[in-house]
């Protein structure tokens, strides 16, 4: 949440990273950013045709799709963007929702949405969590990291991203372009936000309890049968989100 999301809130509020995911698109950091820009805008171009050795790519227009809606999907593809591209960074920046430059490039509301357009838009390029990919049987392709590896969206690389960075805050959380031969470039947590103080005690202990269970081995693996990523589970990453959760139940102490 951002300054201004919190202040609307009205309370005090607690962000807590309970699962990863990474987000499935195609190709080179640098190219990624100027297809999104509109400045490569056919398959076959030089610099597109330079990544594909032996694959003959067809002279068709390059048609982007993003998120219509607001959403943490967008804020962490942006965030990669801005990471690789300094002309983003200070054009268009990282966000939730931000004003797209490729001219015809088309919006589609969450992840179906995007799927949608790229499944009945010839030429296509999209951005959709790696939970919905799986589960949709969209292909994706290696994308180049921080190490010039091409790297695919995987389970295991969303989680290396993670293990370079164990420990993140509401403030301090960006894992993309992390270091590591294996480690996916496009990768997030994905939060829960509870109010700090409650006004029902039983509530609160409830939401504390819960959220404990989902940050446990249990409640972990099956985020990852949803296909989502364990949190890293360093000892100082669980003691982390352990005081997190802790802070929900604070006004229970009180006198």
């Amino acid at each position: 949440m951002n300054s201004g999301e919190l202040g609307r809130a009205g309370e005090p509020v607690v962000q807590i990273p309970v699962a990863l995911g990474g987000e499935a698109v195609v190709y080179k950091r640098e190219t990624i950013a100027a297809i999104y820009f509109g400045k490569i805008t056919k398959w076959n171009d030089p610099a597109i045709e330079s990544l594909s050795r032996g694959v003959r790519l067809p002279d068709m227009p390059i048609v982007v799709v993003h998120r219509s809606d607001g959403s943490g999907t967008t804020y962490i593809f942006t965030d990669f963007l801005s990471s690789v591209s300094g002309e983003w960074k200070n054009k268009i920046g990282r966000g939730k929702s931000v004003q797209w430059p490729a001219p015809g490039s088309v919006g589609g509301k969450g992840n179906e949405g995007v799927a949608g357009q790229v499944r009945n838009v010839p030429g296509s390029i999209g951005y959709v969590e790696l939970a919905y990919a799986r589960e949709n049987h969209m292909d994706s392709a290696a994308i180049e990291n921080r190490s010039h590896e091409y790297v695919n969206c995987s389970a295991e690389t969303v989680r290396v991203a993670a293990a370079s960075k164990a420990l993140v805050s509401a403030s301090d959380f960006s894992i993309v372009d992390r270091p590591g031969k294996r480690a996916y470039p496009i990768a997030g947590y994905t939060w829960a936000m509870v109010y700090q103080r409650g006004k029902d005690p039983s509530r609160a202990r409830m939401v504390h309890d819960a959220l404990e269970w989902t940050l446990s081995n249990d409640g972990q693996r099956i985020a990852a049968s949803l296909d989502y990523v364990c949190t890293p589970q360093g000892r100082a990453s669980r003691c982390a989100r352990r005081a997190q959760t802790n802070e929900v139940l604070r006004f229970l102490r009180q006198p």
